[in-house]
């Protein structure tokens, strides 16, 4: 799976998971989102730190 597609799904589906989860578990959600958010900065990062620029937009044509 493309990086860029686990960006965009990533927050979807954790905000389903967390969507099912018992209330009782209230407490847990905020950590639950933090560690989405960190793994989402880190692959950011890593696509950041990856980009070949001298590569940028080779496919586009004028």
């Amino acid at each position: 799976m493309n990086l860029l597609s686990i960006l965009i799904f990533l927050p979807l589906l954790a905000g389903l998971f967390i969507l099912f989860l018992p209330s009782a578990w209230q407490e847990r959600f905020k950590y639950i989102t933090l560690g989405v958010t960190a793994v989402q900065v880190l692959i950011t990062a890593y696509i950041y730190l990856t980009f070949n620029s001298s590569q940028a937009f080779s496919g586009v044509h004028a």
